[in-house]
């Protein structure tokens, strides 16, 4: 039983059953009608995935013939259907363009399936296998780039939480252009990156990967030229655990057994092969680094003095300032102690307090993040427009492409923490509407058809969100 409409009696215990009994055959994909499940096994199961899979489905939802037979639900079910979709409405010139909707629980695999829809999307749309075997052994395909985007995108974007160890904390929508059938150009559009996760972590999660991963995997020339390794010792754990922005949760790795070590060489190769030069990534870790300090400067108020940096944490505030090429440490600290307002046409500087100079400095930290992010988006989004080096053949602006595209929609899930933020609001409203047009289109819009088409039907009851969703 791959579909769970075939149930003689649909229920929440006969759905559980069901799902339960297939989970244990290892058997993680289930159909309901049109609509996927998957159950996060919590490891990678190598008997469902590979190239050979991703054949046998693309094989049977082949654009140019007839669909016949079963076969077993999977994610590559899915991208190989929009897929045929796409290509059959393009011959037909029909529209053709394709969306996936993912949607689930924190921790529930939506990063995972993504990356399996990316990777089956990438491989049915690369360069024929004959004229791959005649390229430059170096050369690297707009399939090559997609898939390492993600890498960069999982590094800077994602962290340990308390319930999945690659949780993405900002949503993404990726559209992947294809032309006669092969991926040509893709864009990357992002939103809602959890700022407050830079200057302050929960027990038991950790800042963004990219930290750790630096620390764990950059040599001790790189360490050193970061201002991060100490002469006493080069104990990368102990490193991580001197600094403020690192050290809060207590938590330095992950428990997925993914090797941050292993992970940067792979960032770095992943930014290689994307485009990045040399003088970029350089840049890129030595604002990380410096950002990395920042977090050590702490403030102080002597007696009949305003706030100043604390005398102890000079060489924190000097190190950032010098990654950041900023040539004056006093004015670097002079940003962060006082507010310069207009009156009128007078300049004044306000003298900060300490929880302002603290609220100053992480704000500085979460907007330089901010910054760092959405230029790495913007450049990647540049390099995977680019075919053959000609950047006009296609565009990032969704829909204005000539070519026919496919959309992958992935957002956090919804989340409820001991202590919650603004960010925790944005991404369950987000979840929330997301939820309001899933059940628009599976029940509201449904059995409005069958109304004004007069078929009998017992009417479903479903939660509506709808007011939740216009409170806000």
């Amino acid at each position: 039983m791959n579909d769970l409409t075939e149930l003689l009696e649909l229920n929440q215990d006969t759905i559980y059953t069901a799902l339960h009994e297939r989970f244990l055959r290892q058997q993680i994909y289930t159909n309901s009608g049109h609509i996927l499940l998957a159950i996060n096994p919590f490891e990678r199961l190598q008997s469902l995935y590979g190239s050979d899979r991703m054949e046998t489905y693309a094989a049977h939802y082949a654009p140019t013939k007839a669909t016949n037979g079963e076969i077993p639900p999977h994610i590559y079910r899915v991208a190989a259907k929009a897929y045929q979709n796409m290509m059959r409405g393009k011959l037909c010139d029909a529209p053709s363009d394709q969306s996936i909707l993912i949607s689930g629980e924190s921790g529930s695999g939506k990063t995972e399936s993504t990356k399996l829809l990316m990777e089956y999307l990438a491989h049915v749309g690369d360069v024929p296998a004959p004229i791959r075997m005649s390229m430059p052994i170096n050369a690297v395909t707009i399939s090559d780039k997609v898939l390492d985007a993600n890498i960069v995108l999982e590094s800077f974007g994602n962290a340990r939480t308390l319930r999945n160890d690659n949780s993405s904390r900002f949503g993404k929508l990726i559209q992947m252009n294809f032309d006669q059938g092969l991926l040509t150009s893709a864009s990357i559009q992002t939103y809602l990156l959890e700022k407050v996760r830079l200057v302050t972590q929960s027990k038991g999660e950790r800042n963004y990967h990219v930290f750790y991963e630096m620390i764990r995997g950059g040599s001790n020339h790189q360490l050193t030229s970061w201002k991060l390794l100490s002469s006493s010792s080069d104990d990368r754990t102990k490193i991580m655990a001197s600094y403020r922005y690192l050290n809060q949760s207590e938590c330095y790795d992950r428990k997925d057994n993914v090797n941050d070590g292993f992970m940067y060489n792979e960032l770095l190769r992943a930014l290689h092969t994307i485009g990045f030069s040399s003088t970029e990534q350089i840049g890129m870790q030595n604002l990380l680094a410096a950002l990395i300090h920042l977090g050590n400067v702490t403030f102080q108020v002597a007696p009949k003095d305003y706030c100043h940096v604390t005398p102890g944490t000079q060489n924190a505030l000097a190190a950032a300032a010098q990654l950041l090429s900023i040539s004056s440490v006093q004015a670097l600290e002079a940003a962060l102690v006082t507010r310069k307002f207009r009156v009128a046409h007078e300049s004044k500087v306000l003298r900060l307090t300490i929880d302002e100079a603290k609220n100053t400095r992480d704000g500085l930290t979460k907007a330089l993040y901010g910054r760092l992010f959405e230029w790495l988006v913007e450049r990647m989004n540049a390099f995977l427009r680019k075919d053959d080096g000609d950047s006009s053949k296609s565009t990032s602006s969704f829909g204005s492409s000539s070519s026919n595209w496919i959309g992958i929609l992935d957002i956090f899930g919804f989340e409820v923490f001991p202590v919650n933020s603004f960010e925790q609001l944005c991404i369950n409203f987000a979840n929330e509407t997301l939820q309001q047009q899933f059940n628009s289109y599976n029940f509201s819009n449904e059995q409005q058809e069958y109304a004004s088409q007069g078929i009998p039907w017992e009417y479903i009851e479903y939660t509506d969100n709808k007011e939740c969703v216009e409170l806000f």
